[in-house]
């Protein structure tokens, strides 16, 4: 995480957002809505201590940030360099790319916004959508402090995005946990310390799998560590039903509930007053759980809008803003993240396209874990091996002899690779020949 000398805050109205284009409805890429309804609320769960992983906190210290961009760059170019040019000095972004042609789209784009991108790592993965959050893999630490990758259920019918899990994990040799359970990654937030929550639709998308609620506990018990579990309603009309929706921890003992005009929606403001009053009766080691409310954005015109939606990336907040159409909650939101991450940079981008998608800045990414201590932790060496793409050079046809054994096929070309830059096409290398 950047101190307070190396991360300076920036003014709350000292935003300069980006302009993502893109249609405003386009029903090849909204996300997909949730098969099962909400029902009756379900209580808090009190789990066991005796934890093997720990699922860290997206506040904590990021070893790097997952985007997919599969859509992205067609849809949101803008909001793509934006981000990268804004993370820049804070993080390692990971970008998923499916084929060269999407690589050279993300370059071009890059360069026509005049971003450099030296932090951008690319990795040839196939998938189908940008919606990172809901498939993308969670990196959890194990109580040896080595990293682990957790492979949750996904039921979207979406087979590339399904097996991003497991091809990252071995694109960074980590171990793969795969559990059949359905757990997207926009309805599970975790403080760090054993607190994770999540609304009710937790229980519901897996109702079909005949799973009970005693044997959910012990798999976020075994996987991320979860020595207490809040379910909280989801919002009414909110086509996810994730938590990341309305609330975001901003530290161990302290979670960022939205708020909504009972006037203007009744039964979600009531919703959200319930949450937090449930939240604030939570005890952490450090005292009960500090809950400050935000205000929600309009969504009177079936567009949801949430400032909670944020990305964490070492001393940089970035939070989704909405020009012209809610400056008042923009500004009371920013002066209120400001206050709770002193020295944080909060930097606003604009999102109005990606949310007529169903979407915010968390929906499109995955935190992939905490920075590990100085030549201690796998995870940290394996993405140093992802190097910046300007590495990529057609002339380069050798590769390390762990990409070819683990990568390819004796006499076969070269076949979604793990190579500098993130892989390179089957006519830029060949497999050398045996023993070499």
């Amino acid at each position: 995480m950047a101190s307070a000398g190396t991360a300076h805050a920036q003014p709350a109205n000292s935003v300069e957002p980006a302009s993502a284009s893109g249609p405003l409805r386009n029903e090849l890429i909204l996300r997909p809505q949730a098969a099962i309804a909400p029902e009756a609320a379900a209580a808090a769960l009190p789990l066991p201590e005796d934890a093997v992983y720990r699922l860290p906190a997206e506040f904590e210290q990021q070893q790097a940030v997952l985007l997919a961009c599969h859509e992205l760059l067609d849809e949101v170019p803008a909001l793509f360099a934006e981000f990268v040019r804004e993370t820049a000095g804070h993080v390692t972004v990971v970008a998923l790319v499916s084929d060269m042609e999407e690589y050279r789209l993300a370059r071009s784009i890059l360069a026509r916004y005049r971003v450099r991108g030296n932090h951008v790592r690319y990795v040839t993965c196939t998938h189908d959508t940008m919606w990172a959050r809901d498939y993308g893999p969670f990196v959890v630490e194990h109580r040896d402090g080595s990293a682990a990758v957790i492979d949750a259920e996904y039921d979207f019918n979406r087979g590339s995005d399904d097996e991003v899990p497991s091809q990252l994990a071995r694109h960074l040799q980590l171990p793969l946990v795969q559990v059949a359970m359905r757990i997207e990654g926009g309805n599970l937030l975790s403080n760090g310390r054993g607190l994770c929550i999540a609304t009710e639709e937790l229980l519901h998308v897996n109702s079909e799998r005949s799973l009970t609620e005693q044997a959910a506990a012990e798999v976020m018990r075994s996987c991320f560590g979860t020595t207490q579990l809040v379910l909280l309603e989801p919002l009414v009309g909110e086509m996810t039903g994730h938590v990341d929706m309305f609330a975001t921890f901003t530290g161990p003992n302290t979670v960022i509930v939205a708020a909504i005009d009972p006037q203007v929606d009744p039964d979600n403001a009531a919703i959200l007053d319930r949450n937090a009053a449930k939240l604030a009766a939570v005890r952490t080691p450090r005292g009960p759980m500090n809950v400050v409310r935000i205000p929600m954005g309009p969504h009177n015109d079936g567009v949801w809008r949430s400032y909670t939606n944020v990305i964490y990336a070492n001393g940089l907040l970035l939070m989704p803003i909405y020009p012209g159409v809610d400056q008042s909650g923009q500004r009371q939101a920013m002066q209120t993240y400001a206050k709770l991450l002193p020295g944080w940079r909060i930097v606003g981008l604009d999102v109005r396209a990606l949310s007529e998608l169903g979407g915010a800045l968390h929906c499109i990414s995955m935190n992939l874990g905490p920075a590990p201590p100085p030549r201690a932790h796998r995870l940290d060496r394996r993405l140093r091996r992802l190097l910046p793409a300007e590495q990529i050079l057609p002339a380069q046809r050798w590769l390390p002899p762990l990409s070819v054994r683990e990568h390819s096929r004796p006499g076969k070309r070269l076949y979604d690779a793990f190579l500098p830059g993130g892989g390179m096409p089957a006519a830029w290398a060949v497999v050398p020949p045996a023993g070499r």
